[in-house]
């Protein structure tokens, strides 16, 4: 057969890939990985047309470590968000904004890097090296794709938790069985190049249960907990290539939602956990321009 027709079967499989890869959950308990022949190296022309790469961090600290709760916060943009939804999140023991492609040192510092590792020249670079060196950070990459959601789970899943809710202004404590702390994560690419990207909190609780769907005619059986999506506190926002979106729990506000998620205790030691989601690429269309307008062309008549 002629060479063209295995250039098109290998993008194919590397199509395939892309989707089998955005299946994998992030879980607390893997190992660190190193970089590899991370699949976000490759170029726009192999990238499905919706498909968008993301890398998922989570750094473990000691609880109240101020380079978590202090310092990081005056680098990262919280403005982002609506001031409603900023008092939802608090209200509720959660953080989140939104720091730049240029990573601050703040961050740095939390992933154990030395300032010099990446000066303010670089931009948009993480060290592989200095990153899986550490046994308190995790990372993954998450291929995504349109209306495609994946999840982040946050902790293992316990036997039982009493968490402290907010809801529409009204405090109270709720006990779940079998619970599991997850990020309900979706994504879409714009024309621009940038990615929209929301990420809702989420308890999965009690016991597995079969599910019967139908895909195509095709009957499939899954299994799955209930889940208790909290949507007012959705954290939907718009990232460049290189941005961070990142989520905290609040150190002063024990018991809420917040901790549950974003609070290790591990043994005599209890510690926070920061979450980072990096926009790393996505498929758009080149021939159009950042405001969705195609160029004009001077050339023609």
């Amino acid at each position: 057969m002629p060479p063209i027709f295995f250039q098109k079967s290998f993008r194919c499989l590397l199509c395939l890939m892309f989707l089998t890869c955005g299946c994998e959950w992030l879980r607390l308990s893997d190992p660190p990985r190193g970089l590899g022949g991370a699949s976000f190296l490759r170029s726009h022309s192999e990238l499905l047309d919706d498909a968008v790469i993301l890398e998922v961090l989570v750094i473990r600290v000691p609880h109240g470590d101020p380079a978590l709760n202090r310092q990081l916060w005056q680098d990262a943009d919280e403005q982002i968000f609506s001031p409603e939804l900023r008092k939802r999140l608090a209200a509720n023991g959660f953080r989140a904004g939104v720091v730049g492609n240029q990573i601050p040192h703040s961050l740095m510092r939390l992933m154990g890097m030395k300032d010099d590792v990446m000066p303010d020249t670089v931009v948009a670079t993480f060290n592989p090296d200095e990153m899986t060196s550490s046994p308190k950070l995790v990372r993954k990459n998450l291929a995504s794709r349109k209306n495609q959601r994946s999840e982040i789970n946050a902790t293992q899943v316990k036997e039982n938790a009493m968490v402290l809710l907010n809801e529409n202004g009204t405090s109270g404590g709720e006990v779940f069985q079998d619970v599991q702390a997850v990020f309900a994560l979706k994504t879409e690419t714009l024309k621009d190049g940038r990615v929209r990207i929301v990420v809702s909190p989420e308890l999965q609780y009690g016991p597995m249960r079969q599910n019967y769907t139908s895909d195509n005619g095709a009957m499939m059986i899954t299994s799955s907990r209930k889940k208790r999506t909290f949507d007012s506190m959705r954290c939907e926002t718009v990232l460049d290539a290189g941005q961070i979106l990142i989520v905290a729990g609040i150190a002063e506000k024990p018991g809420t939602l917040g901790s549950f998620f974003l609070t290790d205790d591990d043994g005599d030691f209890r510690f926070q956990k920061l979450m980072c989601i990096r926009m790393c690429r996505a498929s758009h269309d080149d021939d159009f321009t950042r405001d969705g307008s195609l160029p004009m062309d001077t050339e023609r008549d």
